[in-house]
């Protein structure tokens, strides 16, 4: 017999972990008695700590050499008491086996010195075990070699839809299975590994429904010496059809987010030709109208005009920032930086502002070029937006530091500045801080939601009058960390 006191509650029951299989171990651990459970090979299921203690350093009876595989052979042997001698290295140990006829646990050992107490205790446990399968959340059955159904519990007749016991008894196994080819496998399976755990399989009801089960099963040898197959068995079929809602409900939400993708990327696109047509004639008329109201009226639509246009570059910067496949390149951001600049020179806010880029480190910078761009994009935007036409000398900085983990940008302005009491609001959807906001209030928002994509980072320190300063942190690709130690041991040789 294997004492190993890691192989304790290794049964087929506890795998599930109900409390109905935790109340049948913690009574048989709290016995006064020296209580073990064995299968038919002498390997522990189940030992209290009295008889690990009593026994912890015994290896072989004294008086005999019955094995359990002796025992097994034996007839008329479902009442007998065996009893067997061991030694600790202090003293004899009188040790009580008994055949339990049970499902999974072959043997009862006992420890005592009493000739009473372990056959009245053996008969307790056996019917407690017996209480314990018709009570369990498991559906448990138990088939014969030649595929005969021997054994069901009241749980497994509920469920699977049989009136009694009778009903099931004696009918060969494979109509419970959907597909005999899944028992054939589970069948051969067992020949060799003689248990399979967390297995999942469709069952047929009485009715001819469908149950999905995860089972447990093992091979083992009942009191007559037999094969015989004990099936322990989850109802997980309403697992299974939740899972199935759920994937069906993501694939068509996946439809959906595609199609709205389309939708962003051809209305805006679509949107955005008009207005710069009414951009280009409105410069035309400029040029040719010399009448004052026509040309204050001009340029009311000029600025609607913008405004609209704004919106619409926010809405495609949205769509490329949430629906776009994310990518990896090596990108040059004082480059990148530069270009977005002057992109803006367009405006005649800009060309008011000084910009300065300054560059620290050598490593090089590799991540989503184009959502990083989204990003910085609209900080600087607001930056210029937001400039305080009264400062004699406006500008913004943006300082940037790579290193082998991340890289870190700051802008910093001298702008109007925001208000403590917005703060904690200027990345929420549609929020504006400010009266002078000439869009829909989705820049600071596409900002934070892709730098979620690009599992980045931002911070704002703002003084009203004084300006503001954004703290953006990327991380950079793992393919920046093998440049750089690269450029590392070039330094150092």
């Amino acid at each position: 017999m294997a004492l190993k006191k890691d192989k304790q509650k290794e049964m087929m029951v506890a795998e599930h972990d109900h409390d109905s299989s935790d109340l049948f171990w913690k009574i048989l651990e709290s016995n006064l008695l020296g209580i073990a459970v064995t299968d038919e090979v002498g390997d522990i299921n189940f030992s209290n700590e009295l008889f690990l203690r009593k026994l912890i350093e015994t290896d072989c009876p004294l008086d005999t050499k019955i094995t359990l595989k002796d025992l097994a052979t034996k007839e008329n042997e479902s009442n007998e008491n065996h009893k067997l001698i061991f030694n600790n290295g202090k003293e004899n140990i009188r040790v009580n086996i008994f055949k339990t006829g049970l499902t999974f646990s072959q043997y009862l050992w006992i420890i005592s010195d009493s000739e009473r107490k372990p056959i009245v205790h053996s008969v307790s446990i056996k019917n407690l075990y017996r209480s314990f399968l018709e009570t369990t959340f498991e559906l448990i059955f138990k088939s014969s070699a030649n595929g005969k159904i021997v054994y069901s519990n009241q749980l497994f007749l509920k469920n699977f839809g049989f009136e009694c016991a009778k009903k099931i008894r004696g009918q060969d196994i494979r109509v419970l299975f959907e597909n005999e080819s899944q028992y054939f496998a589970l069948e051969e399976r067992l020949k060799t590994e003689t248990k399979i755990e967390g297995e999942v399989v469709l069952f047929r009801k009485a009715d001819g429904s469908r149950l999905t089960g995860m089972v447990n099963c093992k091979l083992s040898v009942d009191h007559r010496g037999a094969n015989v197959f004990n099936w322990i068995v989850l109802d997980i079929s309403r697992q299974v059809e939740s899972e199935s809602i759920l994937k069906s409900k993501n694939e068509q939400l996946a439809k959906v987010n595609h199609q709205m993708e389309k939708f962003l990327y051809s209305t805006s696109h679509d949107l955005r030709s008009p207005i710069t047509s009414i951009l280009g004639l409105i410069n035309l008329v400029r040029l040719d109208s010399k009448d004052q109201a026509a040309l204050s009226y001009i340029q009311k639509i000029e600025v609607c005009t913008l405004k609209l246009d704004k919106i619409i570059r926010d809405i495609m910067s949205f769509s490329r920032a949430t629906y776009q496949h994310e990518s990896s390149e090596r990108t040059d951001l004082e480059l990148l930086i530069w270009r977005i600049i002057n992109g803006q020179m367009t405006e005649s806010q800009a060309r008011r502002i000084h910009f300065d880029v300054q560059c620290n480190g050598v490593i090089p910078f590799f991540g989503d070029a184009n959502r990083l761009e989204i990003v910085i994009e609209n900080i600087i935007r607001n930056s210029i937006h937001f400039y305080d036409v009264n400062k004699s000398r406006p500008f913004v900085r943006v300082s940037v530091t790579v290193d082998n983990e991340k890289a870190s940008l700051e802008f910093m302005d001298n702008g109007i500045g925001i208000g403590k009491q917005h703060l904690s609001e200027i990345f929420n959807m549609f929020y504006k801080a400010s009266h002078l906001s000439k869009g829909a209030g989705l820049g600071l928002y596409i900002v934070k939601e892709t730098l979620q994509k690009l599992k980045g980072s931002i911070s704002v320190e703002s003084e009203i009058g004084f300006g503001t300063v954004f703290r953006v942190v990327v991380p950079n690709d793992k393919k920046a960390k093998l440049i750089g130690r690269k450029l590392q041991l070039q330094h150092n040789s």
